[in-house]
């Protein structure tokens, strides 16, 4: 019987920046691996970074808040 694994999906609303979408597919391109591959690892890298971390939420609120547009993006989002 073959190995059943589970697997969701999350849908993300990029906006359509043109130059944006060559890239992300330029640099998968790069690194030899799909869109979808490229985003679980990312998301894998920033969780295992989280988990790793003392930093608190006020902390990562400040971080993101530094990156350009960071706080402007997460704002929009809510």
């Amino acid at each position: 019987m073959p190995e059943q694994t589970t697997e969701r999906n999350i849908y993300i609303r990029i906006a359509e920046d043109l130059l944006w979408r060559l890239r992300i597919r330029i640099r998968c391109a790069e690194l030899d691996t799909t869109i979808q591959d490229f985003v679980v690892e990312l998301l894998e890298q920033e969780l295992s970074a989280n988990a790793t971390s003392s930093r608190s939420s006020a902390s990562h609120a400040a971080q993101r808040a530094a990156v350009p547009g960071g706080a402007a993006r997460k704002d929009k989002d809510r």
